[in-house]
């Protein structure tokens, strides 16, 4: 996948933000319910990209990730799209990469995906 390294802290927080911009009519708490619940919507609507989502990934060797991004040695990513079919047919524009770029203030780079550990832990509780 392509994208960027995120806390899952600063994804909700920034979601809220940018929610407040796109629904101005949501009220504070059902804004922040979204954001919570889905916190990748407001991102799409915002950079007009219809592939944002988010996932855990690999961290790349010898990469400096900060520690708020990590859970248990996975690294939460926004990416812009992965390398299914049906995701890479429909990936942005360079215009709408190079804006969400500018937002995030780093480069999107690529990521190998994986299950977090959280997901493999629910499955035995």
């Amino acid at each position: 996948m392509y994208g960027y390294y995120v806390s899952e802290e600063w994804l909700y927080q920034t979601a809220c933000s940018l929610l407040a911009k796109v629904h101005p009519d949501f009220s504070e708490s059902k804004a922040r319910s979204n954001a919570r619940v889905n916190p990748t919507y407001s991102f799409r609507k915002t950079f007009h990209i219809g592939t944002l989502s988010t996932t855990y990934a690999i961290p790349p060797p010898g990469q400096i990730i900060p520690a708020e991004c990590r859970d248990d040695g996975a690294v939460c990513v926004l990416y812009i799209f992965n390398d299914q079919p049906e995701s890479y047919n429909h990936r942005p524009t360079q215009k709408q990469v190079d804006k969400l770029t500018r937002f995030m203030g780093r480069e999107p780079q690529w990521w190998e995906g994986v299950m977090s550990v959280k997901f493999y832990r629910s499955l035995y509780q």
